[in-house]
């Protein structure tokens, strides 16, 4: 669940992608992952694009397997 925009920059035009997954979900869902709980792919994928969860991705085609909490995520857990 991905929010996709598209903006123009010095002519051309550039599109991004930014999370949709409010700061108190984020919360849950990092609370879980941190007491051994399994996440969906699309949390794991909202999580990463926020930057608070990194991934091992082995090939396109497998599941998306969080590898670390990043700074930001763990400052989000402490807020």
């Amino acid at each position: 669940m991905v929010n996709e925009v598209t903006r123009s920059y010095e002519g051309s035009e550039i599109c991004e992608r930014d999370p949709i997954m409010d700061l108190a979900l984020a919360k849950s869902a990092l609370r879980e992952h941190a007491k051994g709980g399994k996440l969906g792919q699309a949390a794991i994928g909202e999580l990463y694009l926020a930057g608070y969860m990194g991934i091992h991705l082995p090939s396109p085609r497998e599941k998306l397997h969080p590898t670390v909490v990043t700074d930001k995520g763990k400052q989000r857990l402490e807020a």
